[in-house]
């Protein structure tokens, strides 16, 4: 979300409470309409071909691993400033 400045806004402490009691989070407007679409295109060619191989995966999961060499849009939303800084308070920095 950005201000009326055009600066992006991000609830960090928010989204940190959500991981931790969720685990997961839901960061609203970070893809625009434009990479939605890509991703879904991009998704398109590998969903029902791919189930979990396991019980912790779960057998009839759909997975698609490595998103980013699938697509540049996957790499455009890990990049994101919101994503950067989501992933480095949740200690998870060391993915970049």
């Amino acid at each position: 979300m950005a201000d009326a400045g055009g600066e992006l806004r991000l609830d960090v402490s928010g989204h940190i409470e959500a991981l931790r009691r969720d685990g997961y989070t839901i960061v609203e407007g970070l893809m625009s309409a434009d990479q939605v679409e890509r991703a879904r295109t991009a998704l398109s060619h590998y969903l029902g071909r791919f189930k979990g191989r396991n019980d912790f995966e779960g057998r009839t999961t759909e997975r698609v691993y490595t998103l980013v060499a699938r697509d540049e849009v996957f790499q455009e939303v890990a990049e994101d400033p919101r994503t950067k800084c989501l992933t480095k308070r949740a200690g998870l920095s060391d993915m970049w």
